[in-house]
């Protein structure tokens, strides 16, 4: 037998999400108790109800007390089950003496939410108050009850890419905070990678206090070695003891302190032993931190924190009055004591020796890492990493003891190296030799760079500080950028930046300048993996110029760039989509570059960029501008990943690209405005319009043989400058045109680029005079077409222009006009004055070619002005606009008239004209479409009858029928180009589009068992019901598959189950029935309807296989039915089904 999972629902919530647990087991509603309820059965309860996870376990019937019966107590989950039966519980009915007064209850999160940590106030990054950042709320967690244990800690080092915890504090220890507390009795095995996945009751429900804030020291990946020195001591071999842990020197409580440990401390400063060991602060009390308390060493010990102790910064001392110290012996193997002073650190400085009973320096004359290698031995520490001259760590104020040292590096201490002999120099302290010992076992230099954000306004903004070396310190803004930014974001935990900041807009820091000139790729884990020009290698940068980053809270929605104020879709100002908002891009500096038009291109569709153009080509724009500063490689699939950075810009610097279409249009020439066919003004036709050619000094003979070759005369007599012809009107689209003579059409010789003009007006437009003795000796025309290759069909003959009738025209008569005119063969002949009725004579009739003739007066015709015909029956012509105008890039939508940039009437831009779509048929599905090719997610309503008002040019398209799934709107079935069949601009279609993915979830209601009842869908956190005035089995079945059932038994109409009191939110719903969820099918769109509750549908869904007990039910019911009448029967015999 199958077991089905129980059924759960959420009862006396205020939405949806919430609501006392209840749980269908044998043919009862019962509660939960809540004996150990927390997060992770909450967790189990909401994903089994389709929501991601849980925010709150409630206690206390919080959302009322239940009346049936109570069926579960003690359930102890592991988190992962997929039904709340499958957890660990006392049984069925075994509810420990539990009381509806304690009913368990839920909040479910409606999406995921990324949580993530950071420690504060401590001194070092692996340390600090532990605060959790929880749906952009930042606040504290509470170590009250159950106390806060190493293996909570343990979690929270994890998720912060620590291996471990090394401590566990409690009692605010780095402080008390002053937001809120957002978790509570948090418990965790120890095994779990994030803090969410612990055991605790839910999110911000504290009623503790700020005094039991949490903290937390984490293991770095090598643990640093502890570091001794004596202080106020009378001679190098006495002192305070101080210890170097964590960059920072602190002190030891003297309870249990004697000579064993004594002789630890005088053993790794490398005496033989102590004499003595010193307490109550003999040697004066420190003003550190007390670092260890309790200190057991066996005496065979190399360092003392490898003595038993109670842990580091855990004591009892009050005070500093208990400071131990010691004596070491002075017949030492190293019988001249050695120091490094003035260093950041204890293992670099300025080296003094102790000498005849005073310290002094060291010259360096010879100094050498030899040398040093010596000194950092004798200290403990491991080899030398420098060996410094000129006083780096400043000049000394003793005596100079020493001079050219000359060590060869095997030496246990320094006064076993050759030297000039005590005193003997002629040095000044300026010569001051110093050291670096191995600092990368001293100070941990494995881990990832540590970084934090400083003064913004929210946790995800601010300067960047990098920790490094034990010192906090700033990024210099020099070569700054998004790319550094989103590195920095993603180490904080971030999804990426939004923003890189210059020129200390969070403020100045008062740290050192650490990097500068930081070059990230964009993929590296950490800053410190991108290239910089070194550690505190600062290029004379200031605070001033101190580097911040803004960082999103979520993944943004993928940057969109649209074109706008372009004549075509692939040209105009480029606009970019940012949280949701549009705005254009400054290019001012640096310049917007062809390197940046490409990926703006290719991120539309397009291969590559034509033309990148600056200052507003196209028109500014009035909105914010969201980009600046880009520069891209070039190689980018979108603007997002390329380098920018904000600052302030006005929009006479937008910039806009053209983007180049899969195939080159064809250009096609002509001539206007001249006394003879042969002559006049030189147009072009490019991407959709004429225009003129500027006839500067390069415009001769040569550039003019082109164009009358083109337009297939044998050459030119004249090339004409300075408007000859008149000015044209349209824009100037060539300029600098230098042809070798060759080329067979003007758009192959050599020029500035296409709209690159430098004239500024019509007064340079070119023209020509072409041989009359041509190769074509009757003129040809197309007119009144809406593209250069198509049109009604005028000859010039006898010094005037006609036209050619209808009679017997052909495709073969249309391909001599097309090769004639160099175009290719035609796609149409078009009859009945298609293109309209000439004006002038009517010239042939009758025409009949065979298809090869090179011009149309040599095939046979009735004669020159020979014919019985009208105007009526004017011939036309569609010659092949497939090589005219590309035709194989996915066609171009746009929204118009909407409210948002989501939302508009639809406009298709198809052969070099925008126009609308006919609504008949217009759903759900075919909206989805428009709006994945705008690149929004879905669509969330199809809109009919104009609603964004009428359009003006043609319509283009009628009877769409999309399946859904296609990425064009091309690609759908429909009835033809212009086939929009009586259609009218009343009926044009719009769409609104999803921002976000909405996540649609349905349930059943008023139904007697868990698979049945009233549908109800939830769409962006709303339920309402579903309206059926044709609801079939096939929507059914998807609603019941949705549910987790097979398939429906039953699709219910007219309210069968009762009528809703909230929205209707589908209508007119048509499922294929292959559909996984109801919002796949086709529908109008969401809360769209005028239907009337009465028509609210349900389903009775199938289950798998029926338990014994679901059989006892079902013939207890029908046998009650009896005693109620048939009608009463026959309803619950549809409520309960019978599987087959």
């Amino acid at each position: 037998m199958t077991t089905l999972s129980v059924s759960v629902r959420l009862v006396n919530g205020e939405a949806p999400n919430e609501g006392r647990v209840e749980v269908y087991y044998k043919c009862h509603w019962g509660t939960i108790c809540q004996n150990d309820w927390s997060i992770r059965d909450a967790n189990v309860i909401c994903r089994q109800l389709g929501y991601p996870s849980a925010s709150q376990a409630w206690h206390s019937a919080h959302f009322g007390r239940g009346s049936g019966v109570i069926v579960l107590s003690n359930v102890a989950c592991r988190g992962n089950e997929s039904s709340i039966d499958l957890c660990h519980h006392s049984g069925w009915y075994v509810t420990s003496g539990c009381n509806h007064y304690g009913d368990a209850g839920v909040t479910c999160d409606l999406t995921s939410p990324e949580v993530t940590v950071r420690l504060i106030n401590g001194n070092a990054p692996n340390e600090g108050s532990v605060e959790v950042q929880y749906r952009g709320q930042s606040g504290s967690v509470c170590g009250y009850n159950p106390v806060w244990r190493i293996e909570e800690a343990n979690v929270v080092c994890r998720q912060l890419g620590y291996p471990s915890a090394s401590q566990a504090w409690q009692n605010a220890h780095f402080g008390q905070g002053s937001g809120p507390i957002l978790l509570v009795n948090v418990a965790c095995d120890g095994y779990e990678s994030r803090i969410d996945q612990c055991d605790y009751r839910g999110w911000l429900m504290s009623s503790c206090i700020h005094s039991h804030d949490v903290g937390v020291t984490c293991d770095v990946t090598t643990p640093a070695p502890v570091v001794v020195r004596l202080a106020n001591g009378n001679t190098p071999h006495e002192g305070r003891v101080e210890v170097f842990y964590r960059c920072e020197w602190g002190t030891i409580c003297g309870r249990h302190w004697g000579i064993e440990e004594a002789n630890v401390v005088c053993r790794q400063l490398g005496y033989i032993s102590a004499t003595q060991a010193r307490w109550y602060a003999h040697f004066g009390q420190g003003s550190e931190p007390i670092l260890l308390n309790n200190v057991v060493c066996r005496g065979s010990e190399l360092r003392i924190d490898q003595c038993d102790h109670t842990g580091w910064y855990n004591h009892d001392c009050s005070y500093h009055s208990y400071d131990v110290g010691v004596t070491c012996n002075e017949t030492s193997p190293n019988p001249v004591p050695v120091r490094l002073t003035n260093g950041s650190f204890p293992y670099e400085g300025r080296i003094e020796i102790y000498h005849d009973g005073q310290w002094g320096t060291v010259c360096d004359d010879g100094w050498s890492i030899e040398d040093a290698n010596v000194t950092c031995r004798q200290l403990g520490y491991p080899p030398a990493s420098q060996a410094w001259q000129g006083s780096h760590f400043g000049e000394g104020s003793g005596p100079i003891l020493l001079r050219n040292v000359a060590c060869n590096g095997t030496e246990s201490n320094i006064d076993l190296c050759e030297h000039s002999g005590w005193f003997n120099h002629s040095c000044s302290h300026a010569e001051d030799a110093g050291v670096t010992c191995g600092e990368q076992l001293i100070v941990n230099d494995s881990s990832p760079v540590s970084v934090r954000l400083v003064n913004g306004n929210a946790p995800n903004e601010g300067r960047v500080e990098v920790y490094y070396k034990c010192h906090w310190g700033t990024i210099c803004h020099n070569g700054w950028s998004i790319r550094d930014a989103h590195v920095i974001c993603r180490q904080l935990g971030y999804p990426s930046a939004s923003q890189a900041w210059h020129s200390a807009h969070f403020g100045r820091g008062s740290g050192p300048i650490l990097l500068s000139n930081v070059a990230c790729r964009g993929n590296e884990s950490s800053i410190d993996q991108c290239d910089h020009s070194g550690w505190h290698v600062t290029s004379g940068c200031r605070h001033y110029s101190d580097a911040g980053v803004t960082c999103y809270l979520i993944s943004p929605q993928q940057v969109s760039v649209r074109l706008i104020n372009g004549n075509a879709p692939n040209e105009g100002t480029v606009e970019v989509n940012y949280t949701g908002q549009w705005g254009s891009v400054c290019g001012n500096n640096p310049v917007w570059r062809i390197e940046e038009a490409n990926v703006v291109c290719r991120q539309l569709g397009y291969p590559s960029a034509f033309q990148a153009w600056s200052n507003a080509h196209f028109g500014r724009g009035s909105g914010p501008v969201v980009l600046e500063n880009v520069a891209c490689d070039g190689h980018e699939s979108r603007i997002d990943q390329c380098d920018s950075v904000m600052s302030s810009c006005s929009h006479y610097y937008d910039v806009g690209v053209t983007c180049d279409v899969t195939t080159p249009s064809l250009v096609v020439v002509r001539l206007a405005d001249g006394n003879t066919p042969h002559e006049g003004r030189v147009e072009v036709f490019y991407r959709c319009e004429w225009g003129t050619i500027c006839g500067t000094s390069h415009w001769g003979i040569e550039e003019a043989n082109v164009i009358c070759r083109q337009l297939g005369y044998i050459s030119a007599t004249q090339a004409w400058r300075n408007a000859h012809f008149g000015q044209g009107s349209g824009p100037i689209l060539l300029n600098s045109v230098v042809c070798r003579g060759s080329e067979s059409s003007i758009d192959q010789c050599d020029h500035a680029g296409w709209y690159n003009e430098d004239c500024l007006h019509h007064t340079y437009d070119a023209g020509v005079t072409c041989n009359e003795t041509s190769s074509s000796p009757v003129p040809v025309r197309l007119t009144n077409g809406s593209f250069p290759y198509e049109g009604r069909i005028e000859i010039y003959h006898d010094g005037q222009w006609g036209t050619v009738c209808d009679d017997g025209w052909s495709i073969e008569d249309a391909n001599v006009i097309c090769r004639q005119l160099g175009y290719p063969p035609a796609s149409q002949a078009w009859q009945g004055s298609h293109f309209g009725e000439g004006s002038g004579p009517i010239l042939l009739s009758n025409v009949a070619c065979n298809g090869t003739e090179s011009n149309i007066d040599l095939c046979e015709h009735s004669g020159w002005f020979n014919h019985s015909c009208s105007h009526a029956e004017d011939a036309g012509v569609t010659c092949g606009e497939q090589l005219i105008v590309n035709d194989s890039s996915p066609v171009s939508v746009r929204l118009v008239n909407g409210e948002a940039p989501s939302e508009g009437r639809v406009e298709i831009y198809y052969k070099c004209h925008w126009g609308t779509i006919c609504d008949s048929g217009w759903s759900i599905r075919h909206a989805h479409v428009i709006c994945r090719q705008l690149g929004y997610p879905s669509a969330s309503q199809a809109w009919q009858r104009a609603h964004f008002g009428q359009g003006s040019g043609p319509i283009l398209l009628n009877s769409v029928a999309c399946q859904g799934n296609e990425s064009s709107i091309d690609q759908c079935q429909h009835s033809g180009w212009y086939g929009s069949y009586g259609c009218r601009h009343n009926r044009d279609a719009g769409v609104t589009c999803d921002l976000t993915s909405p996540q649609v979830t349905v349930r059943l209601i008023n139904g007697n068992a868990p698979n049945e009842g009233a549908v109800e869908v939830q769409y962006r956190g709303q339920w309402g019901s579903v309206c059926g005035s044709n609801w079939r089995t096939e929507e059914a079945n998807v609603v019941c598959r949705q549910l987790g059932y097979p398939s429906a038994f039953q699709a219910w109409s007219n309210a069968h189950f009762g009528r809703g009191s909230g929205p209707v939110v589908l209508k007119n719903v048509a499922c294929d029935g292959h559909e996984s969820r109801i919002d796949q099918c086709d529908f109008r769109g969401w809360l769209m309807s005028s239907c009337s509750h009465y028509y609210d549908v349900g389903v009775t869904c199938d289950v798998t296989t029926p338990s014994p007990e679901y059989l006892k039910s079902y013939i207890a019911i029908i046998i009650q039915s009896t005693l109620v009448g048939q009608q009463q029967r026959h309803a619950i015999h549809h409520a309960l089904p019978l599987p087959s």
